[in-house]
């Protein structure tokens, strides 16, 4: 069994040590030809792509290779290789495990959809106490099981940012919605159902970057960068202006 593990963080981010540990227990474990990509960036539904198909193609229908399961892991999962066999036993196209949503933890990151397509009420996701095989609309990516044909199947770019519209009282409405759910979306549309096995249950720990806070990272960053860049402007004109002065300073008639 060829497993290929994607696993993207934030730029200013890491990868926390269940997953580092649990990625190193896999890569021992006999039962899988595991191989690990992980994509440091700010951009995740890029980075997902990119380690599906190693950025070699953005042709719309791609024929892959190199492994039989893509397994998408957060950099907050911590898992054990009994949690992968739990979801291949199955035999689905696209099943997820179950961990718990960090803020409002007596929910699953899974459920169904509301009256908007791509839309999750809060009182449509799965409630933490589930258990068994559920057929949902949506899954995160935190660990997310998918087979290799059923990404051939499903037209590139797999993850991306989507939106969801409707029409209120107000007039046509559209919200931003994440790449998983994105994914799954996608997913639908080419004819796939989504799966969670409320019963293989994950951990969902505590990340670095939720106390440092990455998105502010991020922005200071970028606004540094540009400053730094601005500067630097600014410097090469001042000093390309000085020596056009000298050069006319130099040019200009001497009274006798």
């Amino acid at each position: 069994m060829k497993l290929r593990v994607g696993v993207p963080f934030a730029k200013h981010g890491m990868v926390t040590k269940e997953t580092m540990n649990s990625l190193r227990t896999l890569e021992q474990c006999p039962d899988f030809e595991t191989e690990v990509l992980m994509t440091q960036g700010s951009n995740v539904p890029l980075a997902r792509n990119n380690m599906v198909n190693n950025n070699r193609s953005s042709l719309v229908h791609q024929k892959l290779d190199g492994f039989d399961y893509l397994l998408c892991v957060d950099a907050d999962t911590g898992f054990t290789p009994d949690h992968i066999h739990q979801l291949l036993k199955h035999d689905l196209d696209i099943i997820s495990g179950a961990y718990p949503m960090k803020l409002h933890a007596d929910r699953f990151a899974a459920g169904w959809f509301g009256e908007v397509r791509g839309l999750s009420p809060m009182d449509s996701r799965v409630p933490i106490d589930s258990t068994g095989l559920l057929e949902v609309d949506w899954v995160g990516c935190g660990f997310l099981l998918v087979r290799r044909e059923a990404l051939e199947a499903i037209p590139y770019p797999w993850f991306s940012y989507d939106e969801a519209r409707y029409v209120s009282d107000k007039g046509e409405c559209a919200v931003a919605i994440s790449e998983d759910i994105g994914f799954c979306l996608r997913a639908q549309n080419s004819g796939f159902k989504i799966h969670l096995d409320a019963d293989c249950r994950v951990e969902h720990v505590s990340h670095p970057n939720e106390r440092t806070g990455s998105q502010l990272l991020d922005a200071l960053n970028d606004l540094l960068y540009n400053r730094e860049t601005i500067a630097q402007h600014v410097s090469a004109m001042s000093k390309e202006n000085a020596r056009l002065r000298a050069m006319l300073s130099d040019q200009e008639p001497r009274e006798e």
